[in-house]
């Protein structure tokens, strides 16, 4: 049986080190790596996705890490909360400051945005920006990076904003 620590280890250049970002998390409940994964093979339909091992995994909204997180059933230190959007550290920062600004209803991926989701986008940046004067970056510049799908590099798939900052953004990105 290994454990979602040793997960971390074995699993760690799947994705250019993004899975890190999961497992590290999951690291929180002390879960079993294969207990984890029995979980996420529910008869619901996949709204989730995550390599595992080098392939895409399907997980249900329950089984989301982020909702997890905004639901309060994962500890996480939230520097930003209100009625519809929370943020919060990066596990794995690509930056001096690199956060993560989620909506708290469960939307996979920007591309499924619609009518329903009103100015949830909107909510998101606003929440940045006021994540990058909490943190000292408004003046001196910040990056929003919002990945989608598997080749935009979205590992967790529950729609989030990357605010990133504290440094100097080289372009191209990726």
């Amino acid at each position: 049986m290994k454990t979602v620590k040793n997960a971390v280890h074995l699993n760690r250049g799947i994705h250019e080190g993004k899975a890190v970002q999961l497992f590290f998390a999951l690291d929180f409940r002390r879960m079993p790596l294969d207990e984890h994964l029995r979980g996420m093979q529910h008869e619901k339909a996949p709204s989730v996705k995550t390599k595992i091992n080098g392939r895409m995994k399907s997980m249900t909204e329950e089984d989301c890490i982020f909702c997890k997180i905004a639901n309060r059933e994962i500890d996480a230190s939230l520097e930003y909360e209100d009625e519809d959007v929370v943020a919060f550290k990066d596990l794995n920062p690509q930056a001096p400051v690199h956060l993560l600004v989620i909506p708290k209803r469960h939307i996979a991926k920007i591309g499924d945005l619609g009518p329903e989701d009103g100015d949830i986008l909107l909510k998101l940046v606003n929440a940045s920006n006021e994540l990058a004067k909490k943190f000292n970056m408004a003046e001196e510049g910040y990056r929003l990076v919002i990945n989608s799908g598997d080749n935009g590099g979205q590992t967790v798939y529950h729609l989030h904003v990357h605010v990133l900052g504290g440094r100097f953004m080289r372009w191209p990105p990726g």
